[in-house]
């Protein structure tokens, strides 16, 4: 049911916070840019702006001047994808990486610039959470409608760190052999936690994202 997740290779710091509260504290990492350490490979751009206010309850003038935001930067990541279409096993344009990076980085500011100090704590100490649910597969379009339970939460952060944990102990040659038949196992793990409820959530939002990309204009 999952997509193909290339994420599992995340600090077990950020998998233990993110079992937590959100009201915890947690290590400043993700917001505002791209970080270098694999546990909070996640920017602020990415964060859809309903789960964004799920955790930092933006105000109506807030909604108002970030929706432009957010708008224009799904407009430019589309406008990247033709150029960066490529066959499975094609290495990455290192161009078209760049400017989406960029693109990530500026949205990132712009949105931040918007936030007050307590919301930016707020962000900052929900990244864990958001990164686990991002690495285990689930998409951060619908996850306030998973409604994912904090027992739920902690045994998802649990799969992650437990296929971290045998990737991370293994040599490079054997880690590579042995990722993507990990990360499968670990998505059906995860996929068994959900309810059916969750499932069909999920389900629904992929046609929805097939549907759209059917609907698109051939290059």
């Amino acid at each position: 049911m999952f997509r193909q997740v290339s994420l599992w290779l995340v600090a077990a710091g950020a998998l233990v916070a993110a079992a937590g509260s959100l009201a915890q504290d947690a290590p400043e990492a993700g917001v505002g840019k791209r970080q270098r350490t694999r546990a909070a490979r996640i920017s602020t751009a990415e964060v859809p702006m309903p789960l964004l206010d799920s955790f930092v309850a933006l105000t109506a003038e807030q909604k108002e001047k970030l929706t432009p935001i957010y708008e224009k930067y799904v407009a430019d990541v589309k406008a990247l994808a033709p150029a960066g279409a490529r066959k499975a096993g094609d290495p990455v344009d290192p161009t078209v990486r760049q400017k989406r990076t960029e693109l990530q980085r500026t949205t990132a500011a712009a949105i931040e610039a918007l936030l007050t100090p307590d919301q930016l704590k707020k962000l900052k100490a929900a990244v864990p959470e958001i990164v686990v649910a991002r690495s285990a597969g689930l998409p951060l379009a619908v996850l306030i409608d998973l409604k994912i339970t904090a027992e739920q939460r902690k045994q998802i952060a649990d799969i992650v760190k437990g296929v971290t944990d045998q990737l991370q102990s293994m040599p490079a040659d054997e880690r590579k052999a042995k990722s993507k038949e990990l990360q499968r196992e670990g998505r059906t793990k995860v996929e068994a936690l959900l309810t059916a409820e969750q499932k069909a959530v999920i389900v629904k939002f992929q046609k929805s994202r097939k549907r759209g990309a059917a609907a698109q204009p051939k290059p």
